[in-house]
């Protein structure tokens, strides 16, 4: 039975209103009743199509269809949870493209191959707790349990009390999937291109290579807060202002290492004591710099602490303190995977072409243990993160295609 395109259809109009505005935006952070919500109705499909649900202590779903030959499981999947006000398919086509997939594996009865398991990855964005990957990071190993009471939201709430709220954790023991690398033959993801690479070149498929990797920074600007009629101009140690330059030398720096594909951003400004007649008097950002080039990462940090220096020295009364959230290496992906989807695009005839992905994703954290591999769709408006985010159904209907091309012929190999 072929891939249904009504069925791909149906099941992302459904999802997409789990969370959604009157701007049509949606809104899924993670461990919410939204995202709680999302992964309930997926649950109900992978039980629709007669596989098991299992969930672990981070929340992460698995639903598994075995083969007869025996061997290493062939993992597929992304995250259901979104940023603030985000887009429909940012992580959710690759979840409903990999339920589709097995779902055909199923319908056809295909069985000599090994097992394929879904896995929707819990919390891959880091819009609520300044922490991204959670889960495929938890299940790797690379984010210990007694880390997750570090990460707070706005409100204070931290990872670990969420999962104890929503209910993920029983006896107050983060109950963990058995995950042994050994026994994941490798981890293949299919995701909307968050950029308009693909749309410009007017190709379907994007065949990722490498994976850029973040360093997170919160900069906290003090100074002293004071009325702001009664204060001088030339007596004043507005943190405010002090960020001002912060944020466009930042900037700067991020153009300046441009041709390494690097980018630094300042993403979110807390601003206290936040009041129309107070010159403010310390103000908190939080900087993502992110390259597939760690050296230029590095470059950027070691330019910012030295004219940050000079920022405070131009400002008498001005402190800052750089603090590093988290410090990530860029990923190459594995080249056999590559090769196999580049196989899969020959075979059923889609135009491709090779690309890095300058965002992150559950992939990477995957590429650590297991060989892991991850393609893109065309994604016509050109951004992510935005309810503006758009693809055209052909091009699900192809990616969904090449994802089960890729999968039946990786799976099909056995043991190497």
């Amino acid at each position: 039975m072929p891939i249904s395109l009504s069925r791909l259809e149906e099941r992302l109009k459904e999802m997409a209103q789990i969370g959604k505005n009157k701007e049509n935006g949606i809104t899924r952070l993670a461990y919410t009743d939204s995202d709680l919500e999302a992964r309930e109705l997926l649950s109900n499909w992978i039980i629709q199509i007669g596989l098991d649900v299992h969930i672990d202590g981070v929340g992460n779903i698995f639903a598994k269809r075995q083969g007869n030959k025996n061997g290493p499981v062939v993992m597929i999947g992304s995250h259901l949870d979104t940023v603030t006000n985000g887009g429909a398919f940012d992580g959710t086509l690759g979840v409903i493209s990999a339920l589709e997939v097995l779902q055909v594996l199923i319908e056809d009865n295909i069985s000599d191959i090994l097992p394929v398991e879904l896995v929707v990855f819990a919390c891959e964005e880091s819009s609520r707790f300044g922490c991204s990957l959670v889960g495929s990071k938890y299940l790797t190993g690379s984010l210990l349990p007694e880390k997750l009471e570090t990460y707070h939201d706005e409100e204070n709430t931290s990872i670990i009390s969420s999962l104890q709220q929503k209910g993920f954790i029983y006896n107050n023991t983060l109950a963990r999937t058995t995950f042994i690398p050994e026994n994941v033959k490798g981890f293949i993801e299919l995701h909307i291109e968050q950029h308009d690479t693909l749309a410009k070149s007017g190709l379907a498929i994007g065949i990722i290579e490498n994976i850029a990797a973040p360093t997170r920074l919160k900069i906290v600007v003090t100074g002293e807060a004071a009325h702001s009629g009664a204060a001088p101009m030339f007596d004043r140690k507005d943190a405010l202002a002090a960020a001002a330059e912060v944020i466009l030398l930042i900037e700067k720096l991020g153009r300046s290492e441009a041709a390494a594909q690097t980018v630094a951003t300042v993403t979110s400004l807390k601003v206290d004591p936040g009041n129309m007649n107070v010159i403010p008097g310390t103000v908190s950002m939080f900087v993502d710099i992110r390259s597939i080039n760690s050296f230029s990462k590095k470059r950027v940090l070691a330019e910012l602490k030295e004219e940050i220096k000079g920022i405070c020295l131009a400002r008498e009364g001005i402190k800052m303190e750089i603090n590093v959230l988290s410090e990530e290496e860029p990923v190459n992906l594995d080249k056999k995977i590559i090769a196999q989807i580049k196989t899969a695009c020959q075979k059923i005839g889609v135009p491709y072409q090779f690309m890095n992905s300058p965002a992150g994703h559950d992939c990477m954290a995957m590429a650590s243990v297991v060989p892991s591999g991850l393609f893109f769709i065309r994604n016509i408006s050109g951004v992510s993160h935005n309810p503006q985010e758009m693809i055209d159904l052909d091009d699900v209907y192809i990616g969904t295609q090449v994802l089960y091309e890729t999968v039946r012929k990786f799976s099909a190999e056995g043991v190497d």
